[in-house]
């Protein structure tokens, strides 16, 4: 698939965004800096759950009152709530200290952890901006797919000249069977090159599968044509070969 550079109306756009985003977040954004002077308030405290007294209890006179009549909104009540969080929090530092951040817990830590951390290589993003064919992807695993077309053909008009060929009465029966079986093993192998662009080594499996159609099918072409069968012995050959080029598929 081919990469190629941006457009000049997608860097226009690069650009202008740029501009536009520049000051944020900055001085001259007034937004933020409205925002910023502001400050944060801090959260308001309701009902804190300590020091509360039990929710109700009934009175001799059988209505139900809150023994803790005190103004949660008070604050002395809001004072007391910051600094019990600000003990908390100096009681975690401090525990954090001793089991965390002291220089004996870090110089165990550099024993047990390293500190090295691995780095990932960059990884290059590609932009792909035009697809394909199925048929320019197909061909650039070979031109297996034209010469299947050419196999095909030759196999559908081999086989129809075998199919109304008058065969000598005498050997009818011996070779008609021989002609359809190269027939059949020429148009099963013209079906597997148009597979043979998907595989890993197209050249390789492609170059097997025409070698091994052609010593097969070409001897029992030979032989039914002629009733001679002095190329017999390339039959096995090719069947042969035709085996080693289903097996390189798997690679």
């Amino acid at each position: 698939m081919s990469v190629s550079a941006l457009t000049p109306e997608q860097e226009a756009f690069l650009e202008e965004c740029a501009l536009e985003f520049s000051d944020r977040f900055t001085d001259a954004d007034l937004d933020y800096k409205k925002i910023f002077d502001s400050g944060v308030p801090n959260p308001p405290i309701m009902c804190p759950w300590y020091g509360r007294g039990r929710f109700n209890s009934r009175d001799r006179g059988g209505d139900h009152r809150h023994n803790d009549r005190r103004d949660y909104r008070s604050d002395n009540y809001r004072e007391r709530d910051r600094s019990y969080y600000n003990e908390q929090m100096g009681l975690y530092d401090f525990v954090n200290y001793v089991v965390y951040d002291n220089p004996l817990s870090k110089t165990m830590k550099s024993f047990v952890v390293s500190d090295k951390i691995p780095t990932v290589p960059p990884q290059t993003v590609t932009v792909i901006t035009e697809t394909k064919p199925l048929w320019k992807l197909a061909s650039e695993g070979g031109p297996f797919v034209r010469l299947a077309g050419l196999f095909g053909a030759s196999a559908v008009a081999l086989g129809a000249y075998g199919a109304h060929r008058a065969y000598p009465k005498d050997r009818a029966d011996e070779l008609k069977p021989i002609f359809e079986t190269g027939n059949r093993y020429h148009f099963l192998h013209t079906l597997a090159l148009l597979g043979i662009p998907l595989c890993k080594n197209p050249k390789l499996s492609g170059s097997l599968i025409i070698l091994g159609t052609t010593l097969f099918s070409g001897a029992c072409y030979y032989h039914a044509f002629t009733g001679d069968n002095k190329f017999g012995k390339f039959a096995p050959v090719g069947g042969t070969i035709l085996i080693v080029g289903w097996l390189t598929m798997i690679l």
